[in-house]
């Protein structure tokens, strides 16, 4: 598989996750739409703001949102939202790691 067909392929899966995601926590924490789809890029957006940082302030930041998430009683809608940070950051790490092969 060349360079070009591993991205695409890369982003696609994170597409279908990202989407995923989305409409799980439409139909099982009856969550509207549009905050949805917001909560999703908030989530992908911290992960590209804090794409080269140490592993270990990704793992803080994720307990964080956990432990906010159970204090507020939304704990299935957070573990999505954590699930899209993860995804997100394993995408970035992932096309980082393959430009810097081809680089």
């Amino acid at each position: 598989m060349n360079k070009d067909k591993k991205t695409l392929f890369t982003l696609l899966m994170f597409v279908v996750v990202a989407a995923a995601m989305i409409v799980i926590g439409i139909c099982a924490c009856n969550v509207p739409v549009v905050p949805m789809c917001v909560l999703v890029i908030l989530e992908v957006g911290i992960a590209v703001m804090l794409h080269h940082v140490e592993l270990w302030i990704h793992g803080v930041l994720l307990l964080a949102e956990l432990l906010v998430g159970v204090l507020a009683g939304k704990v299935v809608l957070v573990i999505l939202c954590v699930l899209v940070y993860a995804a997100a950051t394993i995408v970035l790490q992932m096309l980082d790691r393959g430009e810097q092969q081809n680089g």
